[in-house]
């Protein structure tokens, strides 16, 4: 159980990704795209949540840093 702070310039945020697979092992994931082309996953880690749930949070921040959402 360790915390990690990653600290990132708004300015820097190109874009809210979010990825849906399907399976035995769903894997539902919202990702923060940064202009120098890293992808820093930003949900958590433990019981997938629904797919509405993970378009709400991911339209929302979206929303907020002023960026375009991708992958919905």
């Amino acid at each position: 159980n360790r915390k990690i702070d990653l600290s990132y310039n708004l300015k820097d945020v190109e874009a809210i990704r979010v990825e849906l697979k399907q399976g035995l092992d769903a894997q539902r994931t919202i990702y923060m795209l940064l202009k120098e082309k890293r992808e820093i996953p930003i949900t958590g880690i433990g019981q997938p949540l629904s797919i509405q749930e993970i378009e709400k949070q991911a339209s929302e921040l979206a929303s907020f840093l002023q960026v375009s959402l991708i992958g919905i």
